[in-house]
Order: C-alpha cells, then structure tokens, then sequence
C-alpha cells in the first residue's frame, strides 16, 4: 500500500501536467541575418562560435572584429533562450555550451528586423525532416566551403596586419594577400550557389 503523501504527491503532479496551459505564440524580432541562418532546419545543435561564423560569411563580416561579432551575437541567443526559443545545453563536461532549437521555437512568429509584425505573414518554422542522399552531400560540402572560406579570410587579415610591421616583405605580402583575397571570392561564390541549390531541395 503507498503511503497517504505519496499518493497526494502524485495527485498535484498529475494535475499539475493536466493544467500546463500551452505557451502562447511569441512574436519576436530578430537581426535579419541570423533569422536566415535561424530558421533554416538544418542550422540545429550549434555553438556561439559556430553561429559567429555562420553570421560573419552570411554578412561579409559586418562586425569586422571576431570578438565583437560573438559578443553581438551570444547577446541574441541569450534573449531566445530566456524566451523559451532555444535551450542552452552542457554536454560531455566540455566548457562549450550547444543551442538547441525547442518546441517553442517551431511555434513562434520569428519575424526580421525590419519588419512591423503586423506586416509579418505567420509561416510555421519547418521541423527537419531525414535527409536524402543529395541534401547530404551539399551539406557536406557546404560545411567544407565555409570552412575553407574562413581559412583563407583569416590569411587575408593576417597578411594585411603583416604588410605594416614587415614593410621589408612588402612585395611578397600584397602578392599573397591579393592570392588569399582571390581565393576568398572563389569560394564565396561556391558557398552561394550551394546554398542556392539547398533551398530548392524538398522539405
């Protein structure tokens, strides 16, 4: 036989669960430029600094410090996530925090800067469905553009910082930069058109 206060306890649990009202629709606006990364299904379990990087290709570097672009940008998660649109999660015992898109997330009215919500057409946010075999490939490939895109950024940077404090390279390091700013565009123009043929796929 259950004790009598455990019996109770069960009780006000279960009807505490029978009378969680659901949340009403946040409507909530948001830098335009992280909406696009925000609400794209695939863009899930993300870091601060994976987030940076996707705003600094998305932007052209807007924010052209690093550190500021991650200030910038933790300040929004930060708000989403005490609005109940992301969850903030600690995993394996590493320092770095994940983002999680919640339920809640699907179920608001995101909408950009920019934009009056009463201007804003409610489109629900579409959960990710498996990918086939040619979503995960562009995917895939879209991941090491980026990647590449932002290694040779970094050179660009690097070499224009050199070309002051080694004016005796001076030749060697416009050639380079100019080599590494090149290569910057090439493979801005590869991450495009990947990203172009990602929204045509099937949700």
């Amino acid at each position: 036989m259950f004790p009598l206060l455990l019996i109770e306890t069960h009780s006000l649990v279960l009807h505490d669960l029978l009378s969680v009202k659901k949340m009403p629709i946040a409507r909530i606006q948001l830098d335009s430029d992280l909406h696009k990364i925000l609400i794209n299904s695939s863009f899930d379990d993300f870091t601060v600094l994976q987030l940076r990087d996707e705003y600094q290709i998305l932007t052209n570097r807007k924010i052209p410090d690093a550190s500021d672009a991650r200030r910038y940008v933790y300040a929004q998660l930060k708000r989403l996530v005490q609005k109940g649109l992301l969850v903030k999660d600690k995993r394996g015992g590493h320092s770095k925090f994940l983002y999680k898109k919640s339920n809640h997330f699907y179920e608001s009215d995101l909408y950009p800067k920019g934009q009056r919500a009463s201007e804003n057409v409610k489109k629900p946010i579409s959960k990710p469905q498996c990918s086939d075999d040619a979503s995960t490939f562009l995917y895939s490939k879209l991941k090491r553009y980026k990647l590449e895109l932002l290694t040779a950024i970094g050179e660009s940077d690097e070499y224009e910082s050199l070309y002051s404090e080694l004016p005796s390279m001076g030749d060697e390091l416009k050639a380079r930069y100019r080599q590494s700013k090149d290569y910057s565009s090439k493979m801005l123009g590869k991450v495009k058109a990947i990203e172009s043929l990602i929204e045509q796929l099937p949700l």
